[in-house]
């Protein structure tokens, strides 16, 4: 629902036109990709790793990444997931009563979004639905639990969450149940709406519409 901006940054300090590089610019270039693709992997592979120095698998930490170079007015909230094909995850949370920002995905073990094009694999507040309590319920499986808030992990067994307060008038840290996918509605409000086949294909196709549809570089 938002309207995207167009920009554009140009530097007034440099000749407007670039020179062509040189072959030897080239060649050192194409000499650190190696360096590169083995630094991010196991920069993201340790990352996910020290999730567990601050909490156990299936649960998450809300802290701060300022001191890291991170928004000052964000806090994160970080962990990792560990599902059998039988079981779900049920992550509730209270919801800041102001808050600019706030939202949820799920990763795999290299910090890689899950297909959030094809798959709901995050939500924020415009897309998540509360409850009449005012808390937000999601629940994390690889089978379709048809509630409004679930996080599709497309099968994989082990990854990350992630989820973000930004200018919020308060930071929730929310609460991890592990449960049986068939046992999902024990956990959930009675008056949980229940998402139909074809009310999920029609959502997951406005999804990819709207993921079409962003600006990207």
């Amino acid at each position: 629902t938002e309207t995207i901006a167009l920009l554009a940054s140009v530097r007034l300090d440099p000749p407007a036109i670039r020179p062509r590089p040189t072959k030897e610019e080239i060649d050192a270039k194409l000499r650190m990709i190696p360096a590169w693709a083995e630094n991010w992997t196991a920069l993201n592979f340790r990352w996910l790793e020290n999730y567990l120095k601050n909490a156990p698998i299936n649960n998450v930490h809300v802290h701060s990444l300022a001191s890291l170079g991170g928004l000052s007015t964000q806090q994160y909230v970080e962990g990792q997931f560990e599902l059998g094909p039988d079981e779900a995850l049920i992550y509730e949370t209270d919801v800041p009563k102001t808050c600019r920002y706030w939202g949820l995905q799920i990763t795999d073990m290299l910090m890689v979004s899950i297909d959030y094009m094809n798959r709901q694999t995050s939500l924020n507040a415009h897309s998540a639905k509360l409850d009449k309590d005012g808390k937000f319920r999601a629940v994390i499986s690889a089978a379709d639990p048809g509630v409004p808030n679930w996080l599709d992990n497309a099968g994989y067994a082990r990854g990350g969450i992630i989820g973000r307060w930004t200018e919020c008038s308060s930071a929730p840290a929310p609460v991890i149940t592990k449960v049986k996918s068939g046992e999902v509605r024990k956990y959930l409000p009675a008056d949980t709406p229940t998402v139909t086949a074809a009310a999920r294909d029609a959502s997951i196709r406005e999804r990819r519409k709207g993921a079409q549809l962003r600006r990207r570089w």
